[in-house]
């Protein structure tokens, strides 16, 4: 079988323009998971009597549920308004998984903190919200950042999912590509090539994020 390299070229540029929208939706569906997600672990992570076994028991129900069954009843649900397109859904199906492995990065973070920081923190008048804000979150950031950088692959991943209710993302475009001519070994290694390069860049990105957040403490250990 021949590989027609003019087609895998006009593909990688069709696939790139997906870029946007595709990032589009894992960062806002990460933006949704993280906000979510904190309170979430706080919750769990000073146990709040009757509240802490219901998220353990959401949290092992959705991780356990595959993300195109989310696709498919958002969809479903919320096509039936015209305020919410593929696009919207898409977002909605993604945060409800994000937020339970958001809750988890938070949750792992928090339990790395000794306690006697809190204690040390109370003893001195500081109230749970400013321990949490003054003490404890300056120091778990550097903690959830690498894992992160991996939900936000995994977030974009997904979204290649997001094409069987309309969305074009980079796969479904590069797939559009070979309906012509019906090369599609061309379209994916075209999609995989970019998602490689997307993957790289966040993996980078994040990397320094979390050398920068390092280096800011450094000084302010050493002032």
């Amino acid at each position: 079988m021949d590989f027609d390299t003019v087609f895998f070229l006009q593909t990688i540029v069709a696939g790139i323009s997906a870029i946007p929208l595709s990032l589009s939706i894992a960062l806002a569906a990460m933006l949704i998971g993280t906000l979510f997600g904190l309170p979430i672990a706080l919750l769990m992570f000073y146990r709040v009597r009757y509240v802490e076994p219901v998220f353990k028991v959401i949290v092992t129900v959705i991780q356990g549920i595959p993300i195109l069954v989310f696709y498919l009843i958002f969809y479903i649900i919320l096509s039936q308004y015209s305020m919410f397109n593929s696009i919207s859904v898409a977002i909605i199906s993604l945060s409800f998984p994000c937020a339970i492995r958001m809750a988890e990065v938070f949750r792992g973070a928090l339990e790395s903190v000794s306690r006697n920081q809190f204690d040390a923190a109370y003893s001195v008048g500081h109230t749970t919200n400013a321990t949490i804000a003054r003490i404890i979150m300056p120091q778990i950031i550097p903690v959830i950042i690498p894992p992160s950088g991996n939900i936000c692959i995994q977030m974009i991943k997904s979204v290649a999912v997001a094409s069987l209710i309309g969305v074009n993302d980079i796969l479904n475009t590069c797939l559009l590509e070979a309906t012509i001519n019906y090369r599609y070994l061309e379209s994916y290694f075209a999609a995989g090539l970019i998602f490689w390069g997307v993957f790289i860049v966040i993996e980078r990105v994040f990397y320094l994020i979390e050398t920068h957040y390092k280096k800011q403490i450094c000084r302010e250990l050493t002032t």
